[in-house]
């Protein structure tokens, strides 16, 4: 999986879409957290900036991603099974 994300952003851009802001939340994030070192100083609030935790929490944002991508995959994977056993007149039993 990881190999075909690279060849396919070697060849275009890729947006994710999905429970970002559900999985940040789920952090706890304090102002802190949404300052870092790079914001330490700034004079607004931060806290709920999502934008700015892939400067200041890098980590935190790529696990996301991860658990994300997992998780489309096999989604995927669940949509293309049931959408292929008609095929084959096969069909989910309820």
């Amino acid at each position: 999986m990881t190999a075909e994300i690279l060849v396919t952003l070697k060849q275009r851009i890729m947006v994710f879409d999905g429970g970002m802001g559900t999985m940040i939340q789920k952090e706890k994030l304090e102002e802190e957290d949404f300052r870092g070192a790079h914001f330490a100083q700034h004079h607004k609030n931060l806290k709920g900036n999502n934008d700015i935790l892939s400067i200041t929490q890098p980590d935190i944002i790529y696990d996301i991603h991860k658990v994300l991508t997992v998780a489309r995959v096999l989604g995927n994977m669940h949509r293309t099974i049931r959408q292929n056993l008609p095929n084959f007149s096969l069909r989910r039993k309820t």
